[in-house]
């Protein structure tokens, strides 16, 4: 999904050899996260310091502030298999992974609160509900309480892991070089917690953190680390997006590409 795209800012420091940029994630990955008028103006979010960083000609952004992980699997699988434009050989992946406490769906668009601010419209023309957005708001007209009556922390746990090696298995099997991480590694109190503090099966806490986990700090961690958080004190600043972009993101792919 083509958005708003900020001019580029930054001279490449690094030539990839791709032209494409597919990155899949919510707020912290989305630069519509601030403004309209920054997200058109000025880069806030890491994809774009990365798309002039190494050198892309552009991002398809599969991201929704307050987007769970069922979103973000949904959105990027649905991209590539629509955009007949983005190849493995010119189209590189970078997915941040959300909250596993957020549930997601594809809906009818008539289910779809109009008013809020955020929407994904997936490339069929069906619509993205999310049950925690800006202010832990769904965007459904309809009551989502009834996902929380019938799932707890440990069916969560379970479908948030078999959505990331989903995807995983996906981008391996259609030869797309691809990068996971997650947007925050540790626990936060309202609807994250760490995979492989919860997984049950030593085998899949290894298969886990050897997909998600090779990026140490993750970006809500080094903002936290280095007191670069936003106005509203969650969100990463720029300049910690900047920052972790050239420091840790960017070696953790050219390794990839080695």
């Amino acid at each position: 999904m083509l958005k708003p795209s900020p001019p580029k800012t930054f001279d490449a420091i690094h030539t990839l050899g791709y032209k494409n940029l597919l990155v899949g994630g919510c707020s912290f990955t989305d630069n519509r996260s601030q403004s309209p008028d920054i997200a058109n103006n000025h880069i806030v979010t890491w994809p774009y310091y990365l798309r002039d960083l190494c050198g892309f000609d552009q991002v398809v952004d599969c991201s929704l502030p307050g987007a769970g992980n069922r979103f973000i699997h949904d959105a990027v699988i649905s991209e590539l298999e629509y955009n007949k434009n983005l190849d493995p050989t010119d189209t590189f992946v970078v997915i941040m992974w959300s909250g596993n406490d957020r549930d997601d769906f594809i809906a009818a668009n008539d289910s779809v609160d109009k008013n809020t601010a955020d929407y994904y419209i997936f490339p069929n023309g069906s619509s993205a509900i999310i049950s925690r957005g800006p202010q832990s708001k769904s965007n459904c007209l309809f009551d989502l309480n009834v996902v929380d009556k019938i799932k707890d922390k440990q069916s969560k746990t379970l479908e948030n892991y078999l959505q990331t090696i989903s995807l995983g298995n996906y981008l391996q099997n259609q030869n797309y070089k691809f990068v996971f991480t997650q947007f925050h590694s540790g626990s936060l109190a309202d609807d994250h917690w760490n995979l492989a503090d919860e997984l049950d099966n030593k085998h899949l806490v290894d298969k886990y953190n050897q997909l998600v986990n090779q990026i140490s700090p993750t970006l809500g961690d080094y903002a936290l680390q280095t007191n670069q958080l936003s106005d509203d004190n969650y969100h990463p600043g720029p300049q910690a997006n900047l920052e972790w972009t050239k420091q840790y993101l960017i070696p953790a792919i050219l390794h990839r590409l080695q």
